[in-house]
């Protein structure tokens, strides 16, 4: 059981470690995103968006944010025109929210330059290394979500490939 524990402790320590080294690479990839400098948790909602038009209360909820954190945000997203309203054709008077063109070239810039720095980063692996991490990443994210509940909305082991993040 001691060789379970120090394992243990060895994961919350490297999984620590990668949670404070991850602000950099967000940070880099926030700002080279074209248009640069969007507020980061605003670039965030616009994933769960490629996936088809959802109500601003559906997007708080996925998001774990509050409403008026989420009303805020789509605001900014509103403005500068990488989301826009469009009526809910079951609720005339509700509205859904959905990522534009710009929207959608933001979201691949954020994948392409969050690929490119994490390649860099790991330029010296192996693919089998390589490869390796990645599965075991995935296989991790699957355990968080059936452990903690994945985003509503989401079965468990979607969270690894159908919620995206910048």
């Amino acid at each position: 059981m001691g060789d379970r524990l120090a394992a243990e402790e060895q994961l919350a320590t490297a999984v620590g470690t990668l949670m404070r080294l991850m602000h950099p690479l967000k940070a880099a990839v926030r700002d080279g995103a074209p248009g640069g400098g969007h507020d980061r948790s605003a670039v965030l909602l616009l994933f769960p968006l490629m996936h088809g038009p959802c109500r601003p209360g559906a997007l708080a909820e996925l998001s774990h944010a509050d409403p008026s954190t989420i009303s805020r945000q789509v605001a900014e997203l509103v403005r500068r025109g990488l989301v826009e309203r469009q009526p809910d054709p079951a609720d005339g008077r509700a509205s859904l929210l959905a990522v534009t063109e710009a929207g959608r070239e933001v979201c691949e810039r954020v994948r392409t330059l969050r690929r490119e720095l994490l390649a860099a980063a790991v330029a010296g692996w192996s693919d089998e290394e390589l490869a390796g991490l990645a599965c075991s990443l995935a296989r991790f994210n699957d355990a968080l979500a059936t452990a903690y509940g994945p985003p509503p909305g989401r079965t468990a082991t979607a969270t690894t490939t159908d919620q995206d993040t910048a």
